[in-house]
């Protein structure tokens, strides 16, 4: 039995040892990585700080740099998995009709289709729609229709285009949104909205300005517009600023950050334009609405915008972390500094309009329905 004690405690002596040395392990790691992040703050953060005000800051806590940087954070990202959010466009297991329906003179017309992989409805646009499942529609309220299509996964519409009907089947279907996509509200105003800027962004913008209608009125929606490619966002912004004005500031207290983007560019400086905003629009977002404020007069309408014109980055850190941070704040061409965008008009955005609550009638959105009739037909 003495034998058998003597074992158990030889046991939890190592067990004992081996914790001890495990803790004191990862404690020495836990500081290597502390270090680790606080050199890559000095050499890539927007805020200028000494490694003893870094190390102060810091204490026994690396999280604490969230004091100085509330975009501080560390991902641990599993195997196999990307640090990126977008392809070329976005796919939604989500369920859709792949149309977007205005009326227009009293008269119901699809004026936007989303692709489809199955069929190409690209010859319909245009097409006022006389009946749906074999009801006159004429006579019923945006809502109602919307109600209908909502609650119908499948339906059959009677079109009428050049003097020509046809029945036309349409089945929900998942679809793939483009970031940037329009049509035309009337013959001299444009509807286009953005939700990403990503390669390609601004040769969508650029057809959409570019398919031979006047452009004298532009509505701009950026709700919910957070992310994307700055450089991709600097050129669309490009066509609404005359030639080699400034557009706006990257800035930062390390100068590899530092930079001035001007227009190349100009082509529709002379646009009206009318930009949507909410609480959700961010970053990119917000510095696009600033600037064609500043440059172009634009009205901005909707919500006081979210607040973080900070341009963030990832780095690897040795334990297969990634460790984001500020590298520089985007500034409007006034070079004065921003928190928020303050809309012209307040309008409250009662419905949360990301990509997955679309609205196929675009006259039931309250906000966009108030500012279209507000704004632009009654002048």
């Amino acid at each position: 039995m003495k034998f058998l004690s003597d074992k158990l405690k030889e046991r939890k002596s190592y067990l004992i040892v081996f914790s001890l040395i495990g803790l004191l392990f990862s404690c020495f790691k836990k500081e290597e990585i502390n270090e680790e992040i606080i050199k890559i703050y000095l050499n890539h953060s927007y805020y200028n700080l000494s490694y003893s005000e870094m190390k102060k800051v810091v204490g026994d806590n690396i999280f604490n740099l969230k004091k100085i940087d509330k975009n501080f954070n560390l991902v641990n990202l599993k195997k196999g998995r990307k640090l990126t959010l977008y392809d070329d466009k976005l796919k939604v297991e989500k369920k859709f009709y792949p149309f977007i329906i205005k009326k227009i003179n009293g008269e119901y017309r699809i004026v936007y289709l989303f692709r489809n992989d199955k069929i190409n409805f690209q010859e319909i646009i245009g097409s006022k729609i006389n009946k749906i499942n074999n009801i006159d529609i004429q006579d019923k309220t945006e809502k109602e229709i919307e109600n209908i299509l909502k609650t119908k996964d499948v339906i059959e519409m009677i079109l009428e285009k050049n003097k020509k009907t046809d029945s036309v089947k349409f089945e929900k279907d998942v679809i793939f949104f483009p970031f940037v996509w329009g049509f035309n509200l009337s013959d001299d105003v444009k509807y286009i909205r953005i939700h990403a800027f990503f390669e390609h962004s601004d040769v969508d913008f650029e057809n959409l300005l570019n398919d031979g209608k006047s452009l004298r009125n532009l509505v701009i929606d950026l709700r919910d517009l957070k992310m994307g490619n700055l450089e991709e966002m600097s050129k669309i912004v490009s066509y609404f600023v005359g030639k080699d004005k400034v557009l706006f500031y990257e800035k930062s207290s390390k100068n590899i950050y530092n930079k001035t983007f001007i227009s190349d560019n100009g082509n529709f400086s002379k646009t009206n334009i009318i930009v949507i905003v909410n609480k959700n629009t961010a970053f990119l977002g917000e510095i696009l609405t600033a600037s064609l404020k500043e440059n172009n007069n634009a009205i901005i309408i909707g919500e006081k915008t979210a607040g973080n014109f900070y341009l963030t980055k990832a780095f690897n850190l040795s334990d297969k972390r990634f460790c984001i941070l500020s590298v520089a704040k985007l500034y409007p061409p006034s070079n004065k500094e921003m928190d928020f965008v303050e809309p012209d008009h307040y309008y409250e955005d009662n419905e949360e309009k990301d990509i997955d609550k679309l609205n196929y009638i675009v006259d039931t959105d309250p906000l966009f329905n108030e500012i279209l009739n507000k704004y632009i037909f009654s002048s």
